[in-house]
């Protein structure tokens, strides 16, 4: 990637016009705008690809990241239940549920994830 973040934005938005439907393009402009500390327009187009794409890992993975940052906990406490559907072994989503619990005071969940 480019160091020009705007430029890297230009060159995604381009890409889209030609695949208006890739959940991978508008990740990546989500991960570009996070960049570019455009924090409600990356949640924004995550939560759109999530939504259209329900068990688009990336999406949901990157989504639940930016919920937490902005201390959402609720929200992304919601993602990685919803992740858990998807793949039920993964380890790091559990961890990761179990960290958000105790962020969100909730010590009993925390303990019995």
């Amino acid at each position: 990637m480019s160091n020009n973040w705007e430029e890297e934005l230009r060159n995604l938005k381009l890409a889209l016009k030609e695949d208006p439907g890739s959940a991978y393009l508008r990740i990546e402009i989500s991960q570009v705008y996070v960049k570019l500390k455009r924090i409600e327009d990356a949640i924004q187009i995550a939560e759109d690809v999530a939504d259209e794409f329900s068990d688009y890992e990336p999406a949901l993975s990157l989504l639940a990241t930016l919920y937490t940052n902005v201390k959402n906990y609720p929200k992304a406490i919601d993602i990685y239940k919803r992740m858990l559907k998807i793949t039920p072994e993964s380890i790091p989503v559990y961890l990761h549920l179990s960290y958000l619990y105790t962020l969100d005071s909730k010590m009993n969940k925390a303990i019995e994830t």
